[in-house]
Parts: C-alpha cells; sequence; structure tokens
C-alpha cells in the first residue's frame, strides 16, 4: 500500500525572549518525526513568514513550537488560520486569552472554573 506522507510544518525559533529554547525544543521534535511517514519543511518565523505563506497549499498540518509573544499569543495562530494550515493546540482567542493573564482571570472566574489566584511576581 503506498500511502502519502504528511506535510509537517514544524515553526520553532521565532522572536521571542525564549528563541532559544524554541530552537532546540524544535530540533528535539525534527528528530523524533518519522521521515517515513512525514514530510518535514521547517519555518523560523522570524525569518521565514514568506516562505510558509508561499508553501501553505502544500502544508497538511503545523506543529507550532514557540514560546512567548507571537508563538503562545495568538498570533501564528492567526495567520496559520488565514493560510488554511491547521495546527495543534489553542486557537487564537485561547492562546491569546492565557497569555493575558488579567483576561484569562477574567475568563475564569470563581465559580466557573477552579483556578489559581492571580499573584505578582
Amino acid at each position: 500500500m503506498d500511502t502519502k506522507k504528511l506535510t509537517i510544518a514544524l515553526l520553532a525559533g521565532g522572536k521571542s525572549a525564549e528563541r532559544d529554547v524554541s530552537l532546540e525544543s524544535g530540533e528535539q521534535v525534527f528528530r523524533a518525526l518519522d521521515r517515513s511517514r512525514y514530510e518535514i519543511a521547517r519555518y523560523d518565523p522570524a525569518k521565514d513568514l514568506p516562505l510558509l505563506a508561499q508553501d501553505a497549499q502544500r502544508i497538511d498540518v503545523a506543529l507550532i513550537i514557540l514560546h512567548g509573544r507571537m508563538g503562545e499569543d495568538g498570533t501564528i495562530q492567526g495567520l496559520l488560520d488565514s493560510l488554511e494550515i491547521p495546527y495543534q493546540g489553542s486557537g487564537v482567542l485561547g492562546s491569546a486569552i492565557a497569555m493575558n493573564k488579567n483576561s484569562e482571570q477574567a475568563a475564569l472566574r470563581p465559580g466557573r472554573t477552579a483556578h489559581l489566584p492571580l499573584h505578582s511576581c
């Protein structure tokens, strides 16, 4: 049986202060993926967003291995939604709310969902 490999866009790096952690995590994910099942295209959003948009039609799914702003805040999720590329994890709104702790606390009001109190560091 000849099955088509899924094309995965592996997004790692980015512009946040956690860039190095993202790159290392992305490398670990890259090494763990089964090349017999997946065609893997790597993109660093710090420089490769035009290429990602150009390649969108051939991408089956994106793996977001990004941290901080432009990774966990809904920004990259919004771009992927616009490009019609499915991805793992929360969507734009869930990511944006979770990134802003005040919004998250408002969304998780007592009595609706169990949550920890917000403490300033």
